[in-house]
């Protein structure tokens, strides 16, 4: 992780590959995102960050999972909502068993919006043929789904995240372009 500084003073973060390289498809959603607060890119870098470490444990690259349009299983979902839970290295100190309720939350939550943005943008893409477009709507269902049924229930009743993270999640492109044009 990386913090660029433009000359016009603009702070952004990048996440960096095993090779110290950008990966286009989280700086172009940090760029999509550069009217946030500084400190609000820095946190969803970070939890951006955990999706990467939790593929690269596993030998994949996120990115071409989902533009190969192939299904994460229930089992792929769990593992990655479950390592969105714990404490993510930072030191040599001792780390907790697990984070706090409201940082889980919001974990999921950054995750997810990266996650559906990425499948949106494919959906969207005039070069994505129908038989991937098909495949991405049934991925971004399970996502969101998954997603939405990992919050922590007695936070999630009173979190305005999740009912946002609800009505962004049963937006298909095509229902967000046709909803903004009303």
């Amino acid at each position: 992780m990386e913090q660029v500084i433009f000359s016009s003073g603009e702070r952004l973060p990048m996440l960096l590959d095993d090779d110290d390289l950008p990966v286009p498809e989280a700086c172009e959603w940090f760029l999509r995102r550069r009217h946030l607060a500084l400190q609000t890119l820095m946190r969803n870098s970070g939890e951006v960050l955990v999706i990467h470490r939790w593929a690269r444990k596993r030998r994949m690259n996120i990115y071409d999972r989902i533009r190969s349009g192939k299904q994460f299983t229930e089992a792929d979902l769990t593992s990655l909502i479950e390592e969105l839970s714990r404490p993510q290295p930072t030191s040599n100190k001792v780390a907790k068993l697990a984070v706090s309720p409201d940082t889980r939350n919001k974990r999921l939550n950054t995750a997810s919006q990266h996650l559906l943005w990425y499948i949106d943008e494919l959906t969207a893409s005039p070069s994505s043929g129908e038989a991937l477009r098909i495949n991405l709507t049934a991925m971004r269902e399970k996502v969101a789904k998954a997603f939405i049924d990992a919050y922590t229930a007695s936070e999630a009743e009173a979190t305005p995240v999740v009912a946002a993270l609800r009505r962004y999640s049963s937006l298909t492109p095509t229902k967000a372009l046709t909803s903004r044009s009303r």
